[in-house]
C-alpha cells in the first residue's frame, strides 16, 4: 500500500471513530439530549443574573440588580439507571444592597452543596441531603428575624411578639420539603430540563410541563423545543426552549394569592378579572454532542402584570458559561 493510500485509509477510519463518539448526533438533522457522564467528571459554571423592572414603561432603577456566582456540577456516581450528582455554590456577589430575604438566601447558598440523583436520561429525580438543606434554611430565617428585631425601637417593643409569630408561620411554610426544593433547586431545574429529548433540525416539539408552586400547588404549561443547529465539526448543537404557563391556570392562581394576601376590605368586585399576568421564558442551550455536557445557557424571562391602568414588567436575564 502506498503512503498516500495509507493516509487516506487512516483518515477514513479516524473520521468513523470521531463520528461514532458523537453519541447525541443521530444524523445531520437529528439530535438526542442524553448525558454520557463519567464518575468524577465535573463542570464549573460562572453565572450572571440581572433583573430590570419597569413601572408603566419607566425604569424603577437606572442600574439593574445583578447577581454573580459559580456552581460546580460533579458526577459522584454513574450506573446504567441513574446518576448521583452534586452541585456546589461559591463566590456570590451582588452589585447593590438587597432586601433581607435575598441577603439571607445568598448566605444560605454560599458553599452550599446539593446532593441529588437523576434518571438514566439525565432528568432530575431526588434530593438526597434534604435534612441538611432544611437546617440551613431554618438558620437563615432565624438570622432574618434577628435583623428585623434589631431595627425595632424601644417604644415599639409591643411589635416583637407579633413579628415573631409572623416569622414562625413563614418559616414553617418555607421549611416544608416541597417548598425548599422550589427555592434551592432553580439551577438544577435549568440544567436538567434539557435532557431526555429527541429533536429534528428547525422542527418544533411541544411538551406539556408543570410549574410547581408552594404548598404542592402547580400550574400547567407548554415547553416548545427547537434544534437550531447541529455542528459536527465543532461537536456542539444549539437548542432553543420557549416556556409559557397556561393562562387559565394563571388566573386561578392569582385568585388563590389574592384570597391569602389581600384583605376583604381591599377586594372589590371584579378585582381578580382586572388583574392580568403574563409570563414567557426563552432558554438557549449549547450542548456537547459527544457527552451531553452543557457548555453555555442563556435565559431571558419576561413577566408582566397589569391591574387596571398600572403595569409592571420584570425582565430577568441569566447567563451560564463554563470556565
Amino acid at each position: 500500500m502506498s503512503i498516500s493510500n495509507f493516509l487516506f485509509s487512516f483518515c477514513c477510519c479516524l473520521t468513523v471513530f470521531v463520528n461514532s463518539q458523537q453519541l447525541n448526533l443521530k444524523s445531520p438533522t437529528n439530535v438526542s439530549t442524553i448525558p454520557y457522564f463519567e464518575k468524577n467528571e465535573y463542570r464549573t459554571f460562572h453565572i450572571i443574573e440581572t433583573e430590570e423592572r419597569l413601572e408603566n414603561e419607566e425604569k424603577i432603577d437606572k442600574t439593574p440588580l445583578t447577581f454573580k456566582y459559580d456552581i460546580t456540577v460533579k458526577i459522584k456516581n454513574s450506573t446504567d439507571s441513574n446518576y448521583t450528582m452534586e452541585m456546589t455554590y461559591k463566590n456570590f456577589s451582588i452589585n447593590k444592597e438587597a432586601d433581607d430575604y435575598i441577603e439571607a438566601l445568598r448566605k444560605i447558598k454560599e458553599n452550599l452543596t446539593i446532593l441529588y440523583t437523576t434518571d438514566e436520561f439525565g432528568q432530575f429525580d431526588t434530593v438526597l441531603n434534604l435534612k441538611e438543606l432544611t437546617l440551613k434554611m431554618g438558620l437563615a430565617f432565624d438570622l432574618i428575624l434577628q435583623n428585623e428585631l434589631a431595627k425595632i425601637a424601644p417604644k415599639d417593643d409591643y411589635l416583637i411578639p407579633i413579628i415573631e409569630e409572623q416569622y414562625k408561620e413563614t418559616k414553617e411554610l418555607y421549611l416544608k420539603p416541597e417548598n425548599i426544593e422550589i427555592i434551592l433547586l432553580d439551577d438544577i431545574g435549568v440544567i436538567h430540563s434539557l435532557y431526555g429529548d429527541d429533536l429534528f433540525l428547525n422542527k418544533s416539539k411541544e411538551n406539556k410541563i408543570e410549574y410547581v408552586l408552594f404548598n404542592k400547588k402547580s400550574i400547567n404549561g407548554t415547553s416548545t423545543s427547537i434544534l437550531k443547529s447541529a455542528n459536527k465539526e465543532k461537536n456542539e448543537c444549539k437548542i432553543e426552549m420557549n416556556d409559557k404557563p397556561n393562562s387559565a391556570d394563571l388566573q386561578l392562581h392569582m385568585k388563590d394569592l389574592m384570597d391569602v394576601f389581600v384583605s376583604e376590605d381591599e377586594v372589590g368586585e371584579g378585582t381578580v378579572s382586572n388583574f392580568k399576568y403574563n409570563s414567557t421564558t426563552k432558554t438557549i442551550y449549547i450542548m456537547n454532542l459527544t457527552n451531553g455536557w452543557i457548555d453555555q445557557i442563556s435565559i431571558v424571562s419576561n413577566l408582566k402584570t397589569t391591574y387596571l391602568k398600572e403595569t409592571v414588567k420584570i425582565t430577568t436575564k441569566k447567563e451560564y458559561t463554563v470556565f
